[in-house]
């Protein structure tokens, strides 16, 4: 989709119009597929907690400045490696449970592994509640590539932590989106 896309976008900038972005949410596991409704109003759909799940990773998208954002059961059902770096450990509405986020990374992205390892850094210090390193290490990433959303979004995240330090943290962000 992403490739497809980067192809159209060419054709529009070369007309002089703006591109289009778009953000590519995945979740896995069992759901029901099919046509549902009565014979004169019939639409294909697909139910279950995976599509709530992908719905949600989905509108996250924007926040993270992220084009193609999984979960961490889709990532476990991988069978080959994917460039991504982790984003959030975080509770989306309508779930119980905390589920790992990652962005799935173009290779270019996935080529700067100085940029890659301070973001990580910065993200595995946030998990542990050291917000003062967390912010040193994504500030350096957001140095590194000053379009990086995710780095900044956490750095803010830091600063609001650190101004009113929660009695417990378990790195679980409550993300009450869509």
């Amino acid at each position: 989709m992403l490739a497809a896309l980067d192809i159209l976008n060419a054709d529009r900038l070369m007309r002089g119009q703006d591109a289009i972005k778009i953000g590519i949410g995945v979740g896995t596991g069992t759901v029901i597929a099919g046509n549902i409704g009565s014979p004169s109003r019939m639409n294909h759909t697909v139910i279950g907690d995976p599509v709530n799940v992908a719905s949600r990773i989905e509108s996250l998208t924007k926040s993270f400045g992220a084009e193609f954002l999984i979960c961490g059961t889709t990532k476990a059902a991988l069978s080959a490696p994917v460039p991504m770096r982790r984003v959030d450990l975080a509770q989306v509405k309508g779930q119980q449970a905390a589920t790992a986020l990652f962005e799935v990374l173009r290779p270019v992205a996935a080529a700067n592994t100085i940029w890659l390892n301070r973001f990580e850094a910065g993200f595995e210090a946030y998990l542990d509640g050291s917000w003062e390193t967390a912010e040193r290490h994504l500030a350096a990433a957001l140095d590194l590539v000053p379009q990086d959303k995710a780095a900044a979004l956490l750095i803010d995240r830091c600063r609001r932590l650190k101004a009113a330090p929660p009695a417990v943290w378990n790195g679980v962000w409550l993300n009450t989106a869509k």
